[in-house]
């Protein structure tokens, strides 16, 4: 079932140095000692970086069990309230990080954060690339008034940043498989089989999707056609609703979000009843990734039919 992400609330977060894992280079993660400090505004402002992107490209994933990483006990301890190592584990998330990325990964901050939704437990990984900008101040220096320019290096977190991958960890139970995982991605190489960078989701956070993309896809198709054949008694709305969800599916893209298909094909009043019904026959309505070869055959059958 869906929650309301946009309540997360960040308690505490400390940052690491990732540097890139150059081969023979002698660099090392350059980790944090304490938690760090963020003002209000500062935090006020990673919340919301963190509610876009699990709002918009998170993937609802498990963790696997045959994954040799360290991340799964580090996130159930640190969830179940044993988490007077938040540095420690913290650093060892890091240096784990940092063994496991390719070589050809940027260097970049590692941000872990002990955060809440509503009553429950919340656990965020967050890795970020370094961005740069520059700013104009005003200067009466030369006597004149203008504009200095100042280059801004080691952003963080920027609206156009280009690298943003989080794993966000809700705790339902006692041990990992009661845990709700989101993972998102902006930057996952196009065919992704999973929509993630395959060393942050298997090699890094020891985890793999919730469910099979052909799977969710069917899972998806079924419960749309369902609702259309219950929900939608005009027939010249339902034969243009079928239309959108041809188009949809055989468009050429690896990932389906039903919450932007809602909004560019149905009409307003369709659209809350629409994401409802998904939700209700536990079918993601936030991005998952796409594979129609489970219902192909369908697909063909409904193109004729209509």
């Amino acid at each position: 079932m869906s929650r309301d992400i946009s309540l997360l609330e960040i308690h505490r977060v400390i940052f690491h140095g990732v540097p890139s894992r150059r081969t023979g280079s002698s660099e090392a993660p350059e980790l944090s000692g304490t938690e760090s400090t963020l003002d209000v505004a500062a935090l006020n402002y990673l919340r919301r970086r963190l509610v876009g992107a699990l709002t918009s490209n998170a993937y609802p994933v498990v963790f696997d069990s045959s994954a040799n990483s360290v991340v799964p006990s580090l996130i159930l301890k640190n969830l179940a309230g044993a988490n007077q190592d938040f540095v420690q584990d913290s650093q060892d998330i890091a240096n784990h990080l940092f063994q496991m990325q390719p070589g050809s990964s940027p260097p970049g901050m590692l941000a872990v954060a002990d955060c809440s939704l509503g009553r429950l437990s919340v656990f965020a990984v967050v890795k970020l690339e370094h961005d740069e900008g520059a700013r104009a101040y005003p200067d009466n220096s030369q006597g004149y008034p203008t504009f200095r320019l100042e280059h801004l290096r080691d952003l963080m977190l920027t609206g156009k940043a280009r690298v943003f991958k989080l794993g966000l960890f809700i705790q339902e139970g006692a041990d990992l498989d009661s845990i709700d995982g989101r993972v998102a991605d902006s930057q996952a190489a196009r065919g992704s089989a999973s929509g993630v960078a395959d060393y942050f989701l298997r090699r890094f956070l020891g985890c793999e999707l919730r469910q099979d993309p052909a799977a969710v896809t069917q899972d998806f198709f079924t419960a749309t056609e369902s609702w259309l054949n219950t929900a939608v008694p005009d027939p010249d709305k339902q034969a243009r609703y079928t239309i959108a969800v041809l188009t949809e599916m055989r468009r050429y893209a690896d990932t389906l979000n039903p919450q932007s298909f809602a909004a560019e094909y149905l009409d307003l009043e369709d659209r809350q009843n629409f994401i409802e019904h998904l939700d209700a026959n536990d079918v993601p309505t936030n991005i998952f990734p796409k594979n129609i070869d489970r219902v192909a055959p369908r697909l063909r059958k409904v193109s004729m039919d209509l």
